[in-house]
């Protein structure tokens, strides 16, 4: 039997017409494609590590394989989904290791530095830092070592493998608090889980206009 992938996002009670536009676009292609399962919608407060965590516990009730986590604030590609899934089922794994994490390429933004891709890499202290001097291109599928959340393929049996309940719970790096996707990720490579990330895999950051690669590098060729 083909594996399959339940949809599931946090919201406060409203989301953007951008986002529901894609979200019915997505089903539709997943469904077509025969890799949909259903979706998990958890009306909740700001507080998302709680949030993402009770997302899971969700999801580990339903037979599904895979859950996608996607958020409100950001517009996919139909095919976001099953271009994730053909990443991961085409993912070298040792035997015995769940299949890995697989996540397409979010994009972030700082006054100081502009945008940037939400891609970490740890430093020679162990601290995750964002990789800004990128040493791939778009299209890529490369092995990161934590990474957002915003479109982020992950199979139960790497929840199953995790201290229950804590999936999400927020780090402390050298006392300060790290945020609930980059804890997820450190928790989950410490566990022994590869985590990639397919930098070809379209979809936007909803911001004053859209976060994408055209807004990162609107003279590289496609």
């Amino acid at each position: 039997m083909e594996e399959k992938a339940v949809v599931g996002w946090t919201d406060h009670g409203l989301t953007r017409g951008e986002f529901t536009a894609s979200l019915a676009d997505l089903v539709a292609y997943s469904i077509v494609n025969r890799v949909y399962a259903g979706k998990l919608r958890l009306e909740y407060g700001p507080v998302m590590d709680t949030a993402r965590n009770l997302l899971v516990e969700q999801f580990l009730e339903t037979p599904a394989d895979w859950l996608l986590q996607i958020d409100t604030d950001h517009s996919y590609a139909p095919s976001v989904l099953h271009e994730l899934l053909e990443v991961a089922r085409s993912a070298p794994t040792l035997v015995g290791t769940p299949p890995p994490i697989v996540s397409g390429l979010t994009w972030g933004y700082l006054l100081d530095r502009g945008q940037y891709p939400v891609v970490y890499r740890l430093d020679d202290e162990g601290h995750p830092r964002i990789a800004y001097d990128t040493d791939w291109t778009r299209g890529d599928v490369i092995d990161v070592d934590t990474t957002g959340a915003a479109c982020l393929l992950v199979h139960r049996d790497v929840f199953g493998k995790m201290e229950h309940g804590t999936w999400f719970d927020r780090m402390q790096i050298d006392g300060k608090w790290v945020g609930e996707d980059l804890s997820f990720g450190l928790r989950a490579r410490e566990g022994g889980n590869r985590i990639i990330c397919a930098t070809g895999v379209e979809f936007k950051h909803i911001k004053a206009g859209f976060l994408d690669w055209n807004s990162y590098a609107p003279d590289r060729s496609e």
